[in-house]
């Protein structure tokens, strides 16, 4: 599933088709449990979140290391929140580029679409307890 066709290594594959797989497994997770059309607007709100969330934790990660937060204020982060959704729709949404991966990701063996499906509910509980826990480590630490 991982390998990249051309030279057999990781070394090929791009974080556009990474970010295309998340997007369409998500969907497919989605549609699977409620076909209201809303699929799409769901799996890009989660991938969002879950990219705000690691966004989140690596710089309380790194707050707690310095010893002073270094989060962004509102401005900055609205910014942020802003270039995410933005980045993840030109990536993915903008004249559907994540299709052009679609026939392959169809292709991979059912064990792949159960891994991704699994990721997905995982991410769906783990993303906000970790968002949590850096919000608690944060609040610790001076500004």
């Amino acid at each position: 599933m991982l390998r990249n066709m051309r030279n057999g290594s990781l070394a090929g594959i791009r974080p556009a088709k990474w970010l295309a797989f998340a997007f369409w497994q998500m969907k497919r997770v989605f549609k699977s449990y409620n076909n209201d059309g809303y699929a799409e607007f769901a799996a890009l709100t989660l991938l969002g979140g879950i990219q705000l969330t690691g966004i989140v934790t690596v710089l309380a990660l790194v707050s707690s290391l310095v010893g002073h937060r270094i989060i962004p204020g509102k401005p900055l982060g609205l910014a942020l929140v802003a270039l995410l959704v933005a980045g993840n729709h030109l990536v993915l949404l903008y004249r559907n580029r994540w299709t052009r991966y679609r026939a392959e990701f169809e292709n991979y063996s059912a064990r792949a679409h159960t891994l991704g499906a699994v990721t997905v509910y995982v991410s769906l509980v783990v993303a906000p307890v970790v968002l949590v826990l850096s919000g608690i480590a944060l609040s610790h630490l001076p500004r």
